[in-house]
């Protein structure tokens, strides 16, 4: 993803905590705009989870581990 005015604008705007999951081959976001995105989002707690593989190879765990990361967000509030 070429992060184009708007998209980097609108990153750098989100001070929410942030997890982003990215594929290494990734079919239609390329990993270094992937990265670019992440180094954008001024939140002071991002974590990048990578996985090797194309966009369908997600493994059961990574949901688990988006699921985790979500309620322990919302259980700090």
């Amino acid at each position: 993803l070429a992060a184009n005015d708007l998209i980097a604008d609108a990153a750098e705007s989100i001070r929410a905590p942030v997890l982003q999951h990215v594929q290494w081959q990734h079919e239609l976001f390329p990993l270094a705009g992937q990265l670019e995105l992440f180094d954008r989002f001024s939140s002071t707690e991002k974590v990048l989870r990578g996985r090797l593989g194309p966009h369908p190879q997600t493994r059961p765990d990574d949901e688990m581990a988006w699921r985790d990361y979500i309620t322990a967000q919302l259980n700090r509030t």
